[in-house]
């Protein structure tokens, strides 16, 4: 597909979307950008093992509310479902943090 028919295919998604609705999109976007290909998070490069968290210790390392943490888990990158539980990834919340900061 030429790029301005990209871009044209964008800007039409983009239009169905209201302007307080982006940042959402924004961040699924990215979760969907950070997955490793099946949906879980590797170790981290130096070849520890990841830790998971729990969602006080999760919301503290990111800086959101506890309450915030448990209603977007389903668009969190860096949440690890185990039945019911819910626990979330360090190495995907480090990811998480990168991405959004730019580094």
């Amino acid at each position: 597909m030429p790029r301005d028919l990209d871009r044209l295919a964008i800007d039409e998604l983009l239009s169905e979307f209201s302007d307080d609705q982006l940042p959402a999109l924004l961040l699924a976007v990215a979760a969907r950008l950070m997955r490793n290909g099946n949906g879980t998070h590797s170790a981290t490069s130096e070849g520890s093992s990841d830790r998971l968290l729990t969602a006080r210790e999760a919301a503290a390392k990111c800086g959101f509310s506890t309450h915030w943490i448990y209603q977007h888990a389903d668009t969190l990158p860096f949440v690890v479902r185990k039945g019911r539980s819910l626990r979330f990834s360090e190495v995907g919340i480090e990811k998480f943090i990168r991405l959004r900061s730019g580094r």
